[in-house]
């Protein structure tokens, strides 16, 4: 396995920074990530009511990942950490899971420099670093961008979007406890080279749904498979009606035991809409694409994440500019829907801000009893901050919305 460069001052100087790390696995990195600016988030939420919070800054600003726990009673149980922060480059576009024993898998994009990895790292619930950073790549040589993680038990599955000499696919890698990979990285995308936007769910019986974009201009599709990591996989399917006539992008999928769902953004109507597929364990698509927002003027809705219980129902939250006609200072919204697909009263709005401030880049986490959490950035104060919003499994809200660096219970 190949680590970001093969030249021997290299590896000695990684291998260095990796040992310093390692032995610092308490560095509280708080102060410094109360002074930063993040550009994006992920978040979980564990069956025992503590949430992991991700946030990362723009590379102008070094790019450093920051992790922070709060227990059930939404007080913070350790510092910041920082996961990057003695490799070179700078990181972006993260996602975490949460296993059954609290431990936290994050995965995301590290740039030293001609190159692109992906790079996966370990916390425990305590804030010990249980698995420092490595690379998931092989030595095929293909960059590696935008990835997602999905749990199942203590296994978990990455996904990404690699580009080599052959074009962009999806690839696939599956881990078992500790972090070991389990047999070869796969392909998930096949056919057209223009694969993008990766999003992959496990079930509670171990199924893996996959979904992607891919095409060009005029054969845009959202496409999906699933199936079980020792196979077959099932085919791939295209999940939504426009048939190439809109462009469709950013999609995200939940599986459960009998049914996936999509979502992505989509253009057909002339303005991005939020649209949902739901599709039978094998990815058949049964019933239309639906639209998830309800407003009806034309404003752009983007950026849809899904995340399901485990009573069958499910939350989509996305980045919504109905409050702004100009369409360019956005709000995040929800939707809760019951197992059946029924939506369970309106669209709900996350954040409490007054117009108009900026709200974008939304993050979803859901435990199985349905509590969830939205996070999102946030340009209320004239930075760019970290938010966080926590609710029951009635969508009622546990907390006000607060901001998660510095954070103030």
């Amino acid at each position: 396995m190949r680590l970001y460069s093969t030249s021997p001052t290299a590896i000695v100087a990684l291998a260095i920074l990796f040992c310093l790390f390692a032995k610092n696995p308490g560095k509280d990195d708080s102060a410094r990530a109360e002074q930063e600016e993040f550009v994006g988030c992920s978040v979980g939420v564990a069956n025992d009511g503590s949430l992991a919070l991700l946030g990362w800054t723009a590379p102008r600003r070094g790019g450093r990942l920051f992790l922070v726990v709060y227990d059930s009673t939404n007080t913070m149980a350790w510092k910041p950490l920082c996961l990057n922060a003695n490799l070179p480059g700078y990181g972006q576009k993260a996602d975490l899971s949460i296993g059954e024993d609290g431990t936290i898998t994050a995965v995301w994009e590290q740039s030293p420099g001609d190159r692109t990895d992906v790079v996966l790292s370990q916390v425990t619930r305590e804030g010990v670093v249980k698995a420092r950073p490595k690379s998931i790549l092989d030595s095929s040589g293909t960059n590696g961008f935008a990835p997602r993680i999905a749990q199942w038990k203590q296994k978990f599955v990455a996904v990404w979007q690699g580009i080599g000499s052959e074009g962009t696919h999806i690839y696939a890698q599956f881990f078992a406890d500790n972090a070991r990979a389990d047999g070869p990285i796969r392909l998930v995308s096949h056919g057209s080279p223009g694969a993008r936007y990766p999003a992959v769910a496990c079930s509670s019986t171990g199924r893996i749904a996959f979904a992607w974009q891919e095409g060009i201009v005029g054969t845009f599709h959202v496409m999906s498979r699933s199936g079980f990591w020792a196979g077959p996989w099932g085919p791939i399917v295209p999940v939504d009606s426009a048939k190439g006539n809109a462009y469709e992008s950013n999609p995200d999928v939940l599986v459960q035991s009998n049914n996936v769902v999509v979502v992505w953004k989509d253009y057909r109507t002339g303005e991005s809409n939020i649209f949902q597929q739901r599709c039978s364990a094998a990815t058949v698509p049964e019933g239309p694409n639906r639209i998830v927002n309800d407003d009806t003027a034309a404003r752009w809705q983007r950026l849809p994440r899904i995340k399901g219980s485990g009573d069958g129902s499910y939350v989509i939250v996305w980045e919504d500019y109905r409050n702004n006609a100009m369409n360019q200072i956005g709000d995040i919204y929800g939707q809760r829907y019951s197992a059946d697909g029924s939506p369970r009263d309106v669209n709900f709005k996350v954040n409490e801000s007054p117009e108009p401030t900026i709200q974008e880049f939304p993050a979803l986490g859901m435990n199985h009893r349905g509590e969830f959490a939205v996070a999102w950035i946030d340009g209320r104060s004239g930075s760019f901050d970290l938010y966080v919003r926590r609710y029951d499994a009635n969508t009622r809200k546990l907390y006000s919305e607060q901001i998660a660096f510095p954070h103030t219970p």
